[in-house]
């Protein structure tokens, strides 16, 4: 697995290096999705039909990210080095969700994989952090899936349990 890991981790990190300087236009988070969130990074692509969900603003729901990060594990959130908000904070009540906001406007400076466990951070302008965890693993994880990015051409990483990575191209949908 390791020598196969080597060949997606290379993937992986090519992809991080262009989201440098993308700018974060959207975070989607709270409701029903516990501490998992969405960044919107990068250009907006005009959806061909826009979502009906009213619970996010319409830029959202008329465009897609060019890239965009789909976070399901821990995660840290940081500013000049001060704690600001984790992933064990998240209630009821969404009052974290103010504090990954505060992403939107910032651009990546910098994305840094971290381990073989595909942990990562994402550095942005202004002294942001966000440390993502990959911590879905062995032992009947509630979720098979760590993170995901979805990047442009349709293609996704998917960094599941047992470091297993998946990076397919997603299957474009039949158009009736």
């Amino acid at each position: 697995m390791i020598t196969k890991n080597i060949q997606k981790i290379k993937i992986i990190n090519r992809q991080f290096k262009l989201l440098k300087e993308k700018k974060c236009w959207y975070v989607s988070c709270g409701r029903n999705v516990g501490s998992s969130f969405q960044l919107c990074l990068g250009e907006k692509i005009r959806r061909k039909k826009a979502l009906g969900n009213k619970f996010h603003p319409k830029s959202f729901r008329e465009n897609t990210a060019e890239y965009a990060f789909l976070v399901w594990c821990s995660w840290r959130l940081s500013k000049d080095e001060k704690l600001i908000v984790t992933s064990d904070d998240c209630d009821n009540h969404y009052k974290w969700c103010k504090y990954l906001r505060k992403l939107i406007g910032l651009r990546i400076i910098k994305i840094q994989l971290m381990n073989c466990f595909f942990d990562f951070k994402i550095i942005f302008n202004e002294g942001w952090q966000i440390h993502i965890f990959c911590d879905n693993g062995n032992k009947d994880p509630s979720i098979d899936t760590n993170w995901e990015i979805f990047i442009p051409g349709d293609y996704l990483i998917s960094v599941g349990t047992h470091q297993n990575i998946d990076c397919p191209q997603r299957q474009k949908k039949q158009e009736k």
